[in-house]
């Protein structure tokens, strides 16, 4: 075997082993990232990423374990477990007196948890035990999980939003799906992943045809966020075709519980 292939596979089972660890005790952390509003530039969201920490790398990030997570089924508790952590963090902050302050917090579900038939019972089950609002949590569900799931997604959707939970399709026009999942299911919000974003500004037939995904959306009565912003003149450009709200390392990177804390106090 080549030795980079070698390499890969001992990152693979390092990383296996993480997750297993991570569900095991409980170690999975949250990072918050803002999320803006276009209007007054005031602070709306922020979407809770997963991170695992690694005595080793100090923290493995996302994008590296969520593969293999679904690919070995752990996503489903390593799913509840975040969502469980959005949930404590935004009881926490209310029993400190700081619930004025507390932006919706945005969490992720993956394809296979909407796969599960009990997901609509655990998630409201959690959200009663930590006594909070639903509508202080918005799930974000990717165009993969709309088109593996279908109708068992639509019934736990309906469930969920009937409660109080709100909705985002996430990475928006980087899969399957296009303007009529919008129609078919409760979505509040469409989220534009950075290399949609990236393309607007740099491929000119690509924003020609992102102008008229926009238009759809907001005539559908949708509001939209764009990830991925990197400078002012971006966040000008968007603002002006009416984009509501904005994510990316212009505004913040993804923060700890502590730096999130400091950031939610200065931008109150």
């Amino acid at each position: 075997a080549r030795e980079e292939n070698v390499e890969a596979f001992r990152r693979h089972v390092y990383i296996e082993d993480a997750i297993k660890e991570a569900i095991r005790n409980k170690t999975l952390c949250a990072f918050f990232q803002p999320i803006h509003s276009s209007a007054d530039g005031s602070l709306v969201a922020a979407e809770v990423l997963a991170r695992i920490p690694d005595n080793r790398f100090g923290f493995i990030p996302t994008q590296e374990f969520i593969g293999i997570a679904e690919d070995n089924g752990f996503i489903v508790d390593l799913g509840y477990q975040m969502f469980e952590i959005a949930c404590a963090f935004i009881k926490k902050m209310t029993e400190k007196g700081d619930a004025a302050c507390i932006p919706v917090l945005e969490v992720n579900i993956s394809a296979i948890q909407c796969l599960q038939p009990d997901l609509a019972d655990k998630m409201i089950s959690i959200a009663k035990r930590y006594d909070i609002r639903p509508s202080s949590i918005n799930l974000e569900i990717t165009e993969t999980a709309a088109v593996q799931s279908d109708s068992l997604l639509k019934k736990h959707m309906e469930r969920l939003h009937s409660y109080g939970f709100t909705f985002s399709i996430d990475d928006y026009g980087t899969g399957f799906a296009n303007c009529s999942y919008l129609i078919s299911y409760p979505f509040d919000q469409v989220k534009f992943d950075r290399g949609m974003i990236l393309s607007y500004f740099n491929d000119d037939s690509a924003k020609i045809i992102i102008d008229n995904e926009f238009d759809s959306i907001h005539r559908l009565g949708k509001t939209i966020v764009a990830e991925g912003i990197e400078n002012t003149d971006q966040a000008e450009v968007l603002t002006q075709k009416g984009i509501e709200y904005f994510q990316g390392h212009h505004f913040s990177k993804p923060l700890t519980e502590a730096e999130f804390i400091s950031y939610l106090a200065s931008n109150i």
